[in-house]
């Protein structure tokens, strides 16, 4: 999941950089801060997934798309938003991710910090997901049951 977002980060900055000309200078900050966003939200997700299986993906989706977006204020300013509005969107990745990279690639990472520990504060609680919907004893939805015939202890011989 690094490696994708590291990839994803990248991709994302060479289409922002070379095609629109949008994130002057900073470069390695900028992808930096693309990386952890994406990272951030592939962990919620597969942290969701890993816990609660296919509605999960519908929540994380929902989480980022329907409510993140439209409340980060990315379009505008943050600050031209209702004020509890304004506090959710920037609680969430959508709307840290892109005042970050916005402090990276336009104010040399002024006021960068509270939107790096958003980010880190999910990516973490993603990754805790993760572990726990995958290693805990009670029965996650990443932690089915296997069929008795794919289990290796439970095999028997057929003639």
């Amino acid at each position: 999941m690094i490696l994708l977002s590291a990839v994803a980060g990248a991709c994302v900055y060479l289409v922002g950089q070379s095609f629109l000309g949008a994130l002057p200078h900073q470069g390695l900050a900028d992808w930096a801060a693309l990386t952890l966003t994406v990272f951030a939200m592939a962990a919620t997700g597969a942290g969701l997934v890993a816990l609660w299986g296919a509605p999960g993906l519908g929540i994380a989706g929902g989480l980022m798309v329907f409510v993140g977006n439209p409340f980060s204020g990315v379009s505008s300013a943050p600050e031209l938003l209702p004020d509890a509005v304004r506090r959710i969107g920037q609680a969430l990745p959508p709307g840290a991710g892109a005042n970050l990279l916005r402090s990276t690639a336009y104010f040399d990472g002024h006021g960068a910090s509270g939107h790096i520990a958003v980010l880190v504060t999910w990516a973490v609680v993603g990754c805790a997901a993760i572990a726990l919907g995958h290693h805990a004893p009670i029965r996650f939805a990443a932690h089915q049951a296997r069929p008795a015939s794919r289990n290796p202890a439970v095999q028997t011989a057929h003639p």
